[in-house]
């Protein structure tokens, strides 16, 4: 008898078999090793862009020191006083106009105090050598801010020089009472800047103009830059956008589009209150028995608004061990997103030593797995 026949199949299947096998452990085997090197690629991007943006901070860095080297050359550095935090030569701002005011109001005279008294004035900021498309969507909004300048200040040239302010004015509807410059909406300032709430009208992409109303801006007047007015700039709002408060603002501003966790669970309660035990909160939170919850509820409330990336912010953590940070005064504030609520893990002091500095400030590049 014959059994060549089921003994080469059995082969053949126990061939196969071993085959299939090592297709499915060299699959797997490869599946590893792709996984690895994109694992290996990430790090590598990542590390790519860190020194990219290193790069760019130092080079940023360079730059603005070069620009300080150069006006203190030409003698527009502003000097110092040589007291700690008075040298304002590295903090001296030149603005560039983006554009002016066309009103009714042709001299300092009969403008208006406030613009919200004269409702029915008409004008239009002009923009000059600025591009249209920076006022594209500025009709969704019903009101704005004009920073602009006080150009028609009697006190602005002497003899080739500024005139030097008063530090105590009279206001001219305050009955002879004399208060401190800046505690009154006198255009005569240190620096003659203004801020001016106005009703948007219109915008007239073609023309580069935005028309406005309730304005108390002098014609010619020079503006430097414009801002929406949105329902934070109003000093009692609660939160909650509704039709009552007068303005109008696009759904993407609305507090209501907003991502936010109602709750943060604090587990590093005592890590906050020995921290600012050791002085890592001053000059703003000094004392544990007074300032422990203040300074916890501010960290909580910067928290509740998902300060992290753009890209991450609104979503939820996959990993619960996925952790982020944030600096707060000289602390370093470790915090979770989950489902509901944010996790305070650990708040330790800040190790400023491993960070590179720009203007002060410390940029965090330290990446954590």
């Amino acid at each position: 008898m014959n059994n060549s026949g089921p003994s080469r199949q059995a082969s053949l299947a126990a061939v196969t078999a071993v085959g299939s096998m090592m297709a499915l452990s060299l699959g797997v085997v490869t599946y590893w090793y792709h996984k690895r090197c994109l694992n290996k690629v990430s790090k590598l991007r990542q590390s790519e862009r860190t020194g990219r943006i290193r790069a760019e901070v130092k080079l940023r860095t360079a730059m603005k020191e070069l620009v300080l080297l150069r006006d203190a050359t030409n003698g527009d550095g502003g000097g110092s006083s040589g007291k700690e935090g008075n040298d304002n030569s590295k903090h001296n701002l030149t603005m560039r106009r983006i554009g002016y005011v066309v009103s009714p109001f042709t001299k300092r005279m009969g403008t208006p105090r406030q613009g919200a008294l004269a409702p029915s004035a008409r004008g239009y900021v002009q923009l000059v050598d600025t591009h249209e498309e920076t006022i594209d969507g500025m009709d969704a909004y019903s009101h704005c801010w004009i920073i602009f300048s006080f150009h028609a200040n009697t006190n602005i040239l002497l003899d080739g020089k500024k005139k030097t302010s008063k530090t105590k004015i009279r206001p001219p509807r305050g009955n002879g009472v004399k208060v401190g410059q800046l505690a009154t909406r006198s255009p005569h300032r240190v620096n003659n800047i203004g801020l001016s709430l106005v009703k948007v009208d219109r915008v007239d992409k073609k023309q580069r103009r935005l028309y406005i109303s309730a304005l108390d801006l002098v014609n010619g007047t020079p503006v430097y830059d414009i801002k929406p007015y949105i329902p934070w700039d109003i000093a009692t709002f609660t939160g909650k956008y509704h039709d009552g408060l007068g303005i109008k603002v696009p759904d993407w501003v609305r507090p209501e589009g907003s991502t936010e966790w109602n709750k943060v669970c604090w587990n590093a309660e005592e890590q906050l209150a020995n921290c600012i035990k050791d002085g890592k909160l001053n000059p703003l939170y000094s004392d544990v028995v007074c300032d422990l919850e203040p300074a916890k509820m501010a960290i909580s409330e910067v928290l509740a608004q998902d300060p992290r990336g753009t890209k991450r912010r609104g979503s939820v953590t996959a990993n619960d061990d996925q952790s982020y940070y944030l600096i707060f005064a000289n602390v370093e504030i470790e915090f979770r997103v989950l489902s509901s609520f944010v996790e305070v893990v650990s708040v330790i002091p800040a190790d400023f030593d491993t960070h590179t500095y720009v203007d002060g400030v410390p940029i965090m590049m330290d990446l954590r797995d």
